[in-house]
């Protein structure tokens, strides 16, 4: 069925990132994180380094609010003035998800 399509996908998907430990991490340089994954991305031939964008996001009051940072615990956000993630945007489908964000608690989605 056309509408099974995405679920299918993302069901065999594999995260274009290395495991937790194998994450080259610097606190607080978002931008370099990225790159670094993006090296990795390149070294490892999972995926065509076309398909993956780094995605600068950032406002007018330079005021970003995210949650699950690990440069804080518990449940509030660190605002941030601006942050970097990695966007993994397959050309084997429509559908476009962020992959990883380095500085995030939350578990790589597998």
């Amino acid at each position: 069925m056309e509408g099974d399509a995405p679920d299918t996908a993302a069901a065999h998907y594999k995260p274009a990132s290395p495991s937790q430990d194998a994450c080259v991490y610097n606190s607080c340089y978002c931008e370099e994180n990225i790159w670094k994954l993006c090296e990795y991305i390149k070294n490892h031939d999972q995926y065509p380094l076309e398909e993956c964008y780094a995605v600068f996001i950032s406002n007018e009051r330079k005021m970003i609010p995210i949650w699950k940072q690990q440069a804080r615990p518990g449940d509030g956000p660190v605002t941030w003035d601006y942050h970097v993630v990695l966007l993994h945007v397959s050309m084997g489908t429509e559908e476009s998800l962020p992959r990883r964000i380095p500085a995030s608690r939350l578990e790589i989605p597998r």
